[in-house]
């Protein structure tokens, strides 16, 4: 059957799991899909509920393994953090001809040299992403294997998240029986899969728009310009539709927002009241223009939008996205919002469809936009170990299992017969214990 894999991608607001391989045409077979929404467990902090989020992967891990008749053991985890951070690190490595031939372990080398540098304090590396390489005066390459020289260099961008977060993650999914391969950004994940290399080397960027973050990865010449999370998304416009009709309460909001939501005012034609029962268990009902609603939606939508566009000019690319913007995440579901992007940023928009990584097998949950991240985490799961650095967090020192991580090695064990002839020398040759050690 070949390999198989498994991936998580945690969100705010859902869990999304599945099981995929590779099939005998090298093209993505998925076997399983399970989905839970987890409002409350984790927030914008980390995890807030240990043990209902255990609980919730165990019922998807048991899910998925029915489906897939696949007792699965290990899973690649996708996450999206406000705090997540980048950094560029160099790396030069040499050799001692001139004619020598550069060979993937060397590419390892370089990689390990870049990533030897303090870790910032809390926060624990999990990506470190080639930008690009240069062999003695052959500039920008993205793949000097096969070529020679004495000199080489390279430039990294490395991906750094929450310590503490992902010790938790670790944590719950040791829980339910599962190792964690790795974490992995999601957003970079989707980006470098459903971008095309002719669109990154044009200028393009990625926007995800979930309900606690928006995620953008802006690419130009090939290479990643800029990578942020913000802590924005769809929930603030559940909440503006909760202010504005005062008598409703958040799940109302919630429906309405799908049922009736609108993120560009000049697409409503017609005009209407719309009759909301605030209380499923009285009659009475309120009445609430339906253009009013699309307005509410339209300004915190287009706030959002331009924090992305903000992004994009602290990057400087501007004039340089020519290939526009995709869009991903539950709220692209929402009509208007390709018309609004295009409308506050003046660059074309799309809205992503991850159905173009799945060959066969289980097709359909992944024809919309907020199937991208865990789509594309099946996608690279066979690349995950050449691309990317992927290092799950030690088990915390305050657990039984921890390693010993003081200064001094451990003593090895001694025999009785060793201290017997210990303390015998003690006696007659009267040496210092660390000398007879």
């Amino acid at each position: 059957m070949g390999e198989i894999f498994t991936a998580f991608d945690i969100g705010t607001y859902s869990l999304r799991a599945a099981v995929g391989r590779m099939d005998e045409r090298n093209g993505l077979s998925v076997l399983a899909v399970a989905r839970e929404e987890v409002q409350g467990v984790i927030d914008l902090k980390g995890v807030a509920h240990i043990e209902r989020l255990v609980g919730l992967l165990q019922e998807m891990v048991d899910r998925v393994q029915r489906q897939s008749s696949i007792v699965i053991q290990q899973a690649w985890v996708g996450i999206t953090h406000a705090h997540m951070r980048t950094e560029r690190a160099n790396a030069i490595i040499t050799f001692p001809k001139g004619d020598h031939e550069v060979r993937w372990e060397d590419l390892l080398r370089l990689k390990d040299q870049a990533i030897h540098r303090p870790v910032p304090p809390g926060y624990c590396l999990i990506h470190a992403i080639p930008l690009w390489y240069r062999l003695d005066q052959r500039d920008q390459l993205s793949d000097p294997v096969g070529m020679s020289g004495i000199r080489l260099e390279g430039e990294y961008l490395l991906f750094y998240a929450p310590e503490n977060y992902l010790n938790m993650l670790y944590r719950c999914f040791e829980r339910v029986g599962l190792r964690v391969q790795g974490f992995l950004a999601a957003p970079l994940m989707a980006a470098q899969a459903l971008l095309t290399p002719e669109e990154k080397n044009t200028g393009v960027g990625y926007v995800d728009i979930g309900a606690n973050h928006t995620s953008v990865v802006l690419y130009h010449e090939g290479q990643i310009k800029r990578f942020a999370v913000l802590p924005l998304g769809g929930h603030l416009v559940t909440q503006d539709i909760r202010e504005a009709i005062r008598r409703i309460l958040p799940p109302q909001a919630e429906v309405l927002k799908q049922k009736l939501g609108m993120a560009y005012r000049p697409l409503l034609t017609q005009d209407q009241m719309v009759a909301i029962q605030p209380d499923p268990r009285r009659k009475d009902t309120i009445e609430v223009r339906h253009s009013l609603l699309v307005e509410v939606i339209q300004a915190r939508l287009q706030e959002i939008i331009e924090f992305v566009a903000a992004e994009i000019y602290n990057a400087n690319l501007l004039r340089d996205l020519h290939a526009g913007l995709y869009l991903a995440g539950g709220t692209a579901y929402m009509p208007g919002l390709r018309e609004l992007v295009e409308y506050t940023t003046g660059l074309s928009a799309h809205i992503v469809s991850p159905g173009q990584l799945i060959s066969n097998g289980i097709v359909e949950p992944f024809s919309g936009p907020d199937l991208a991240n865990l789509a594309a985490i099946l996608d690279q799961a066979p690349k995950l170990y050449e691309l990317t650095l992927h290092i799950p967090p030690a088990t915390p020192s305050n657990t039984p299992d921890a390693p010993n991580t003081s200064a001094e090695p451990p003593k090895k064990k001694r025999t009785k017969i060793f201290d017997k002839m210990l303390a015998y020398m003690e006696r007659t040759i009267k040496l210092p214990n660390d000398l007879i050690d």
